[in-house]
C-alpha cells in the first residue's frame, strides 16, 4: 500500500484547525477523489509555502512536504480523553475515559496537534536496535487490534491529514529494458481539500534516550474506484 504521501499547505492548516476546539467543517455534499497521472508536482504544488502551524507539545515548526516517506516527521491530531471516571496515562500524561458510555465520552473528547514520524516504533522496542520506519508504516484493519494491540489499549488513535498520497502501477513499457515500468500515480479530492486517514500512535525510547513519537495509517480492502490501481486503501 501506499509509501508516499503529500503534506502541504492545506493539509497542515486543516490538521491545525481539526485539533482546535471548535473546527471549523470544510466538507461538503458531493465530494469526491480524484486521481492523477503523474509526480504530483505541478504549477499549484510549486507555489505552496509552509503554513506557521507549530507541534502544541515541543514547539517545532511543520513544513511542506511534496513526497512525504515512512520516517519523516508530520503533524497528526491525536485524541485526549476527560470524563467522569478518569485514568492517567503514567506514560504520556494524557487523560483516558475507561468506563464511561461511549457516546459521552467522545463529545468529552479533547483534541491537540502533535509531531510524530510516519511508520510506528512500539514501545518495546530496545533503544539500541535501529527503528524500521517502512515495517509498520500502514496497518491492516482486519489484524490491527492483533498487532497494535497497546496502542489501542491505551487509546493511542490518531487523524493524519495529508494532500493526497501516492501509488504506483506495474504496466508495459516495450522500450524498457524490463519490458515493465512502474507509473505513479497521485490520487488526491477532486475539490482540493485535504484528505484524513485514521491512524494510531505510540512512543519510543531512543539511543540517546528521547522520547520518539511514531504513526501507523490504517488501510482497509480497496473500493471500486481504486480497484484497477492496487487492493488495499485507507
Amino acid at each position: 500500500m501506499c509509501g508516499r504521501s503529500r503534506i502541504c499547505g492545506d493539509a497542515i492548516t486543516y490538521a491545525s484547525v481539526l485539533a482546535s476546539d471548535e473546527p471549523t467543517n470544510w466538507r461538503k455534499n458531493g465530494d469526491e477523489e480524484g486521481v492523477d497521472s503523474g509526480s504530483g508536482n505541478d504549477e499549484n504544488s510549486t507555489k505552496r509555502r509552509p503554513q506557521p502551524v507549530v507541534d502544541e507539545n515541543s514547539g517545532a515548526e511543520f513544513f511542506s512536504c511534496e513526497n512525504c516517506m515512512p520516517g519523516r516527521a508530520t503533524p497528526i491530531v491525536v485524541a485526549v480523553y476527560n470524563g467522569d471516571n478518569n485514568v492517567k496515562d503514567e506514560e504520556t500524561k494524557d487523560i483516558v475515559d475507561v468506563d464511561i458510555d461511549p457516546l459521552k465520552r467522545y463529545s468529552k473528547r479533547k483534541r491537540s496537534l502533535m509531531r510524530a514520524r510516519w511508520g510506528l516504533i512500539p514501545s518495546y522496542t530496545k533503544p539500541d536496535v535501529k527503528p524500521d520506519f517502512f515495517r509498520m508504516n500502514n496497518a491492516r484493519v482486519e489484524r490491527v487490534d492483533q498487532v497494535h494491540r497497546n496502542s489501542i489499549k491505551k487509546k493511542r488513535r490518531c487523524v493524519v491529514v495529508v494532500d493526497g498520497f501516492y501509488e504506483w502501477k506495474t504496466t508495459d513499457a516495450p522500450y524498457s529494458k524490463s519490458g515493465k515500468i512502474k507509473q505513479p500515480y497521485y490520487i488526491y479530492r477532486k475539490d482540493g481539500r485535504p484528505l484524513m486517514f485514521s491512524g494510531l500512535y505510540d512512543y519510543y525510547y531512543n539511543a540517546h534516550k528521547e522520547k520518539i513519537a511514531t504513526y501507523t495509517i490504517i488501510t482497509v480492502p480497496v473500493n471500486e474506484s481504486l480497484k484497477w490501481l492496487h487492493h488495499r486503501t485507507f
